[in-house]
């Protein structure tokens, strides 16, 4: 008599309605001969009728991702309140204040970046051509523009992100570039590093703010094709903005 044999492979399954109908396949003999294949106990062989089949059991596949950008907001919006607090303790111009501001902005800045960039992957928004060498700021808008009705608040949004890229980006692309002193934002009187004046802990609470309308704005104005994506997500973005959680 011929053999069927069942290996573990990656090979695809062939199901038994595309075997030769010659074969009869009794109650529950396909079922064990897959579950024996999937556990790794080797070839399994039965005697069939009429025709040599060779059934093979699927390779297990997973896929898994962390949303990193609504943990970047997190860290924004905790620093920010750490820059705030150290200068009502001690006042705007101590080292720690810049310290807390500079990662709130770095952080914000991601978590902006990251939110426009999982929308662009994992929505149904309308592909577009980039720049040859596109800024971040520019691909953050051009997708957000795709994924929701921003309307009038269309230029406040982008001039706001262009504004946080700008700080972000001679933070993580450091040059010590010697410039002339400013007035410091908070205190006009002292003139300090431009560093010095622009990691604040005013803006880091600006950073995390945009944050935050930004993704209020963009939830609640999105596109057909963007919706599935807020959806998806409600209850993480829900958390972040301290809402009740959304009723399923």
């Amino acid at each position: 008599m011929p053999l069927c044999r069942i290996g573990r492979s990656s090979a695809p399954v062939f199901p038994p309605s595309t075997i030769d109908a010659s074969i009869t396949w009794r109650s529950g003999v396909y079922d064990q001969l897959m579950s024996r294949a999937n556990e790794g106990s080797g070839d399994v062989t039965i005697k069939a009728p009429a025709a040599e089949v060779r059934m093979v059991a699927p390779a297990p596949s997973l896929r898994m991702s962390t949303a990193i950008w609504s943990t970047w907001w997190k860290i924004a919006d905790e620093h920010a309140a750490e820059a705030r607090r150290e200068a009502n303790r001690n006042g705007e111009m101590m080292g720690d204040v810049m310290e807390e501001a500079m990662v709130a902005i770095a952080a914000a800045a991601s978590a902006v970046g990251g939110f426009a960039a999982s929308i662009r992957l994992h929505s149904e928004v309308e592909r577009f051509d980039q720049a040859e060498e596109p800024s971040a700021s520019w691909l953050v808008m051009e997708t957000l523009k795709r994924a929701s009705k921003l309307g009038p608040r269309t230029n406040h949004f982008q001039a706001e992100v262009k504004w946080l890229f700008n700080l972000r980006d001679p933070l993580v692309h450091p040059g010590e570039k010697m410039r002339e002193p400013v007035p410091h934002m908070d205190r006009p009187d002292v003139q300090v590093s431009v560093e010095s004046s622009s990691y604040s802990a005013a803006n880091a609470e600006r950073a995390v703010r945009l944050v935050r309308e930004l993704v209020t704005a963009c939830r609640a104005s999105a596109r057909p094709a963007a919706v599935a994506w807020f959806e998806n997500r409600a209850i993480l973005i829900s958390m972040r903005l301290g809402e009740p959680e959304p009723q399923s």
